[in-house]
């Protein structure tokens, strides 16, 4: 269902407080003779990126398991303070995420509940992982929690990987503009992979396509429908129906 999709899809990356500085012009990735090293290759993807203090995200998803699924997935979020996330199905929304800077509320219609906590409750889910970092991932960016991992380079596969704190690899394409093709987490039930995938025309390429695979064999492919860098006109809805029940924060994301 799509609530369960949703819910998995925060499971792999996580939850807490937001990040993002203040937009800034891109800047030229170093030359490939200067991506010596690990830490020249994050600087150069992070000054590829595009940064931003608020962002509008819609995808078309497809949750491919024992049964497949379509449904829409969008994500606004704005300074450090405010995500916002809808999962929907035909035009009626499944599930519904609020994230403050010191709490969080969510919705899941289909079992007409209602989820409140404080953030505390999702850092001692997710210690290592902001909601910061699930969002860079949601547009090809470099996490800057990430950065403080002890990263090594191989030049030959164009590949930063770390063993702390959990085996953790990152594909880079060293290409101009630099930029992110995949991720590969290790968990003790097998390796989830992140693919990214792009639309070369144009300059600089476009992010197009974001596919999730677990070692169970299933599948999340999100289409990316629009990607807004600091829009004019977010909104962040959130009321509970009567009749929910209230549930602690900690079993949405069971």
């Amino acid at each position: 269902m799509a609530f369960l999709t949703l819910r998995g899809g925060f499971l792999l990356a996580g939850s807490a407080l937001l990040w993002w500085g203040c937009p800034r012009k891109i800047a030229r990735r170093p030359s490939s003779a200067s991506l010596s090293t690990a830490e020249a290759v994050i600087q150069g993807l992070q000054a590829s990126a595009p940064a931003f203090s608020a962002v509008r995200l819609r995808y078309q998803a497809v949750y491919e398991a024992d049964t497949r699924q379509n449904f829409q997935l969008r994500v606004h979020a704005i300074g450090d303070s405010l995500l916002w996330a809808s999962a929907g199905l035909m035009g009626l929304e499944g599930a519904r995420l609020l994230v403050r800077n010191d709490s969080a509320f969510a919705l899941n219609r289909f079992a007409r509940e209602y989820y409140y906590g404080p953030l505390d409750s999702l850092r001692r889910l997710f210690p290592t992982v902001s909601l910061g970092d699930l969002l860079a991932l949601l547009t090809a960016s470099w996490p800057s929690g990430f950065s403080a991992f002890s990263w090594s380079w191989d030049a030959a596969t164009h590949t930063l990987s770390t063993r702390s704190p959990y085996p953790l690899e990152a594909v880079v394409s060293v290409d101009a503009p630099l930029r992110l093709m995949a991720w590969r987490f290790s968990t003790p039930q097998g390796q989830v992979t992140l693919t990214y995938g792009w639309q070369p025309e144009g300059s600089p390429p476009r992010l197009d396509q974001i596919t999730l695979e677990w070692p169970d064999d299933r599948r999340l492919r999100l289409f990316l429908k629009e990607l807004a860098f600091n829009p004019a006109d977010l909104a962040f809805p959130f009321s509970v129906p009567e009749g929910y029940t209230h549930k602690p924060l900690s079993a949405f994301f069971r």
